[in-house]
């Protein structure tokens, strides 16, 4: 206490012209509504613009949250498109309205590890068997086909790129249907190869490449690319195809794990139909 008076008496003429600055600011403010007006505005403005950039503060902090719900929200949507489910119905006749049942489910993930420049090119995922995942699983982005689920822990699990040598993917050519095989040749991270289209069938450039049904992995018709260049190798009947792929590896952070509800059945089906056949 003694301390703090002999503060105050040390600077006590300094406190004093504080006082009476802000009693002759108040007076002034108080008579000449011209000068209030043009205070109240600015400190508004001041105060304003204060509280939109705390507001934008807490907008950014907050965007991860909303990018989970956001991508919460496209794994449930997805499910609902059309590819995702299938008929159920025990009749022959063709009816309005079919009964229509669930087949792919799916679950969002982000990408916490990515390669691209190797010729065997992995992911990790923040998603394990915890989650529900599974090894063979498809993983899809917004933008196309990203690969399929390799390892799998608790929390984690690694993917085998399409950008990977050992990637095998049996798309089909949007336009006509006609499938072949996808490969990475471990060159550049936006092309891949589309082989075993017979030179005989009509294949134009910007005719996109999507799955096909024979991929019990991914649902049909999901986008993996686009044609950009076409030709028959010297002595060869089938076409050698570069795709320019619309998933950018290189820029991936939101992701789906596919979800086939049916797989297992029919996993079990033909490996009973593989054993009678030998």
């Amino acid at each position: 206490m003694r301390n703090l008076l002999r503060f105050i008496a040390r600077y006590h003429l300094f406190f004093t012209f504080l006082a009476l600055e802000g009693i002759a600011f108040w007076i002034f403010m108080r008579h000449d509504h011209f000068q209030r007006s043009v205070f109240v505005n600015t400190s508004n403005q001041v105060t304003g613009q204060f509280y939109e950039r705390v507001a934008n503060v807490k907008e950014y902090f907050g965007l991860r949250q909303v990018n989970e719900e956001l991508a919460k929200e496209n794994a449930r949507l997805l499910a609902l498109l059309k590819e995702s489910q299938y008929v159920d119905t025990s009749e022959f006749t063709l009816k309005n309205d079919t009964a229509l049942r669930q087949k792919y489910l799916y679950i969002d993930a982000e990408v916490i590890r990515n390669t691209v420049n190797l010729k065997n090119n992995y992911l990790t995922l923040n998603r394990g068997s915890n989650h529900g995942v599974m090894a063979g699983m498809g993983v899809i982005s917004s933008n196309g086909v990203v690969g399929m689920v390799y390892m799998v822990s608790p929390n984690f699990c690694t993917v085998i790129s399409l950008l990977n040598s050992n990637t095998r993917i049996p798309p089909k050519i949007e336009d006509n249907d006609y499938f072949g095989t996808l490969t990475w040749e471990g060159k550049d991270p936006r092309y891949a190869t589309l082989n075993e289209i017979n030179m005989h069938v009509p294949v134009k450039e910007g005719q996109r490449v999507v799955t096909s049904g024979y991929s019990k992995v991914y649902p049909e018709n999901i986008p993996i690319g686009v044609i950009e260049e076409k030709y028959v190798p010297p002595g060869e009947n089938f076409y050698k195809i570069k795709v320019k792929l619309f998933t950018n590896f290189e820029a991936l952070r939101k992701v789906y794990i596919v979800n086939n509800l049916l797989q297992a059945e029919q996993d079990s089906l033909e490996t009973r139909s593989d054993i009678d056949a030998r």
